[in-house]
């Protein structure tokens, strides 16, 4: 990995923004930090990202912008956030424009001997048994295809935030707090997203005090009124979904085409009221999904698309743990996991902000998908070209030298060169 000798100036329009949100020696460690995160996902540790910065950073300096509360990392984060909203919101039609705001939460198991603050007992799907981890809670704006970090909440068990004395949050409470966090640079309608483990009265009603519309799956033991009589979603489902006359339609998805079968009504819902409940079937799938929709107006079609963004988040999740160590750095205290979640997600936006930049990324459909790969590595060379042109400005009271480094720096760079670089 090449090492970091100085900030080089085409990154500069990304950090320029929140440069007021720092002093002026915890901005030096931010952008240190966002920018070898986002370029490698194997210098998770403060020793090595320390090793790899080459002008006076001391592992304790930077061990202490970890650990201390001199920047709002929330702040940053949104700051960010909304400033590629806008970006995206200055490029495309006005017509039918909507905003996705999806909550979920992701499970990190920490392994080691040594104890991390935070972690509990968590039930983790992915290897469905309990798990020594954190829990993470994440707020993403989906707009214009595109997903967008907005707020990170890092979840404690009631017996963890005793112990550190914290005040203890259900995860319902945490999922308010980032809802009334919401503030878009413009003003379209929002959808929150969710899965059914949010489908309640307080999430519900965060999102009403906002005027946002909420979309969520039922839980199959969820009652509801239909016509006067009580019935659940199990019950409903079992007995009326074969014999409703069914429309319907399709979605392209990255596998290929999928077809849903469904049918809508109004209904009254316990502890939320009255809503709009689309039934659907994926494909020839057995299990029939139930999406609660507080916007009556909808058309059932929206609903089923709309909530299949929900799975970005997911996409979300996955790409931070593969390419940029989400919840994986060796911090031991509190503040510095809560820290490096959001180091995370900045050095996320940085990536973006490369691929936002770009040719590709500047055209008005912006939906189309990018490798954090490529990415990374595109960031690679922007910091190894970046070392030549240090050089050069070094010795360019030697004519014969800055040739040498030119003619150096044209071989390695390429054009046939470059996409096989690497660091």
């Amino acid at each position: 990995m090449t090492k970091l000798i100085r900030f080089p100036k085409t990154l500069e329009e990304f950090f320029k923004p929140i440069e007021s949100c720092f002093n002026k020696c915890a901005f030096v460690h931010f952008k240190s930090f966002c920018i070898l995160m986002a370029a490698s996902c194997e210098h998770n540790t403060v020793n090595k990202i320390v090793s790899l910065i080459t002008f006076g950073a001391h592992r304790t300096n930077c061990n202490e912008f970890l650990l201390s509360d001199s920047w709002k990392e929330e702040t940053v984060l949104k700051t960010l956030a909304n400033r590629r909203l806008k970006r995206f919101y200055e490029k495309v039609s006005k017509k039918k424009n909507v905003a996705f705001a999806i909550l979920d939460d992701s499970k990190k198991k920490k392994v080691g001997k040594k104890t991390v603050e935070g972690a509990g007992k968590i039930f983790d799907p992915a290897f469905k048994k309990y798990v020594h981890g954190h829990q993470i809670l994440t707020l993403t704006i989906y707009y214009q295809g595109q997903t967008t970090p907005y707020g990170i909440k890092l979840y404690l068990k009631k017996s963890v935030a005793k112990k550190l004395n914290q005040p203890f949050k259900k995860l319902s409470e945490l999922a308010v707090e980032l809802i009334n966090e919401i503030s878009l640079p413009f003003d379209v309608p929002v959808y929150v997203l969710t899965d059914s483990f949010y489908v309640n009265k307080t999430v519900i009603a965060a999102s009403r005090a906002r005027g946002f519309h909420f979309i969520g799956a039922l839980k199959t033991n969820r009652t509801f009124l239909v016509k006067g009589q009580k019935t659940n979603v199990k019950s409903y489902v079992k007995n009326a979904f074969r014999r409703k006359q069914k429309s319907e339609m399709s979605i392209q998805t990255k596998n290929g085409i999928a077809t849903y079968g469904f049918f809508s009504m109004i209904a009254h819902i316990s502890k939320i009221g009255k809503s709009q409940i689309t039934f659907s079937r994926k494909n020839s799938r057995k299990k029939v999904l139930a999406l609660v929709c507080t916007d009556i107006s909808l058309n059932p079609e929206d609903i089923i698309r709309f909530y299949s963004f929900r799975w970005s988040i997911e996409v979300w999740f996955k790409q931070l743990k593969q390419h940029l160590s989400f919840g994986a750095m060796h911090r031991r205290v509190l503040r510095g996991v809560i820290t490096h979640l959001h180091l995370s997600a900045c050095a996320y936006m940085l990536l973006t902000h490369l691929h936002d930049s770009s040719e590709k990324g500047k055209r008005k459909n912006n939906a189309a998908m990018f490798s954090m790969t490529s990415l990374q590595n595109q960031l690679k060379t922007i910091l190894f070209q970046d070392i030549f042109d240090a050089f050069i400005e070094k010795f360019r009271i030697l004519p014969v030298a800055v040739q040498a480094i030119e003619k150096m720096k044209n071989v390695i760079f390429d054009e046939k060169k470059v996409c096989q670089l690497t660091m």
